[in-house]
């Protein structure tokens, strides 16, 4: 299973650990939306998409089953928000009329 697509939505928040959001699609044939970027300690790394249980606990909707496949898919995220850094593309802000659109 190969990343073959990263869509980012940037965060405007000021002083968030989270860089954005992003989906991530899967050998042109599965996406998986509302991951999220972080800038933590030791570096990026990737947060599935979680919901909040009625006990205030958070759990993964969907995530890797193995430890290889999530350091592909974290690394194949990274490099992606990386190239467009350096290339100076500008993705849509999180909650933006116009990436809200772009999910439709």
């Amino acid at each position: 299973m190969q990343v073959t697509e990263v869509k980012f939505y940037k965060n405007t928040k000021k002083d968030s650990k989270v860089l954005a959001h992003c989906s991530v699609s899967f050998d042109n044939h599965f996406v998986v939306h509302r991951l999220m970027l972080v800038q933590g300690d030791k570096g990026l790394f990737i947060v599935f998409p979680q919901i909040e249980l009625k006990n205030g606990q958070r759990k993964d909707i969907c995530h890797p089953l193995d430890t290889e496949t999530r350091r592909s898919i974290n690394a194949a995220v990274i490099k992606a928000w990386n190239t467009q850094e350096e290339i100076g593309e500008d993705a849509e802000g999180i909650g933006s009329r116009e990436s809200s659109e772009e999910n439709n």
